[in-house]
């Protein structure tokens, strides 16, 4: 049964993708503003994300694809993020170098979400963390958090969903090589097992889930994320940002499949909505993060797709293969990355179309 949605997916999510110009600043048109921005271009460059919690700015990006803290990317050099607006993002070109974010060589690709509530975060009587900075939003499941750690093992820090989240991905703020600390609730010990608790990945890198106690082995609630005592994601006297997402009905979806024995007809996982960008990750394998978005991927099979992992170009293989469906996804692919034998796949997906919206236009396949 379809679930009705009051708003359009694209009022706080969307993926935008344009042609460089070398112009600075240069503003890019989202419909919104972008809480939270990851971009991407067309050559072997990073993965950079910015946040309005921490502003935008040259030394404010973190990179998916490395441990490096804030502000480690030579801005100056190569661009840079320099502000968010209304229902825009505005670019500023690098001094010698404007690859990253505007270079007339390049294509771009951007995914922008919407925040927005930065006052009035719930916390409860085992919160021992309040954020020093926030935005969230509780109608599509979207958080962006700011703590200062404790190096307390069981730590209580406050999210701002207002419902249990689904994945979380940490980041330390502060310099060195910490790698991203990645909460999925679909990483569990085997098939069926609900021991997310237990395990994380590590979103810069290709490695399977990891079996510690970052999260003190305590799953998440609809108040608090709860910590272990690790520089990665709770050391006094260190910064980090918390991106939270929970699954909402006609908007977003974190779940799971099995991989079926490298066959192209592989699983059809339903989200109740088509599916704008897509994130999947082999829990248990050596195997890079894979992206894919309906920009990229104008007609079924979707085969362009980008890592976020890696500086890797934007690449287009038939073995990659997803169908976006009006319902879901399927995957046709036969590559370990997204469909090895028996294992188990985390993933998380955002809409294009929802099944039923406010305009009461029904959601179709491609």
């Amino acid at each position: 049964m379809a679930e009705f949605i009051s708003y359009q997916p694209s009022d706080h999510f969307t993926t935008v993708k344009y042609t460089g110009d070398a112009s600075s600043p240069r503003s890019i048109t989202t419909g919104f503003q972008p809480d939270i921005l990851w971009t991407k271009n067309s050559t072997t460059n990073p993965n950079l994300i910015w946040n309005s919690v921490n502003a935008a700015g040259e030394n404010a990006e973190l990179s998916t694809n490395d441990a490096g803290g804030e502000g480690e990317h030579d801005a100056n050099l190569y661009g840079y993020l320099s502000a968010f607006a209304a229902t825009t993002y505005a670019v500023t070109t690098g001094t010698t170098n404007d690859n990253y974010v505007n270079d007339a060589s390049y294509d771009y690709y951007g995914w922008a979400w919407k925040a927005g509530t930065t006052s009035g975060i719930t916390t409860d009587g085992n919160t021992t963390i309040t954020p020093s900075a926030y935005s969230f939003n509780q109608t599509t499941g979207i958080s962006i958090i700011k703590y200062a750690g404790n190096s307390t093992a069981g730590a209580k820090v406050a999210h701002g969903l207002g419902a249990i989240p689904h994945t979380v991905w940490i980041k330390r703020l502060d310099a060195g090589n910490y790698d991203w600390a990645v909460y999925h609730r679909s990483n569990f010990n085997g098939w069926g097992s609900t021991d997310p608790e237990d395990y994380y990945l590590i979103l810069n890198g290709d490695g399977a889930k990891v079996n510690n106690t970052y999260w003190n082995d305590t799953k998440p609630d609809s108040v608090n994320l709860t910590l272990g005592n690790f520089t990665a994601l709770n050391t006094t006297g260190d910064d980090y940002i918390a991106y939270c997402f929970t699954s909402k009905p006609g908007f977003s979806y974190f779940g799971a499949y099995r991989g079926h024995a490298l066959n192209a007809d592989g699983a059809f996982c339903p989200t109740g909505f088509r599916p704008n960008y897509l994130i999947v990750k082999n829990q248990e394998g050596g195997d890079l993060w894979v992206s894919q978005n309906i920009e990229a991927n104008a007609f079924n099979p979707s085969t362009t797709y980008l890592i976020p992992s890696a500086t890797t170009a934007p690449t287009t293989a038939s073995s990659y293969a997803i169908d976006f469906c009006g319902t879901g996804f399927k995957i046709r692919s036969t590559i370990n990355a997204l469909n090895y034998t028996t294992q188990t796949f985390t993933y998380c997906a955002w809409a294009d179309f929802p099944m039923v919206s406010s305009n009461d236009v029904p959601g179709l396949a491609r």
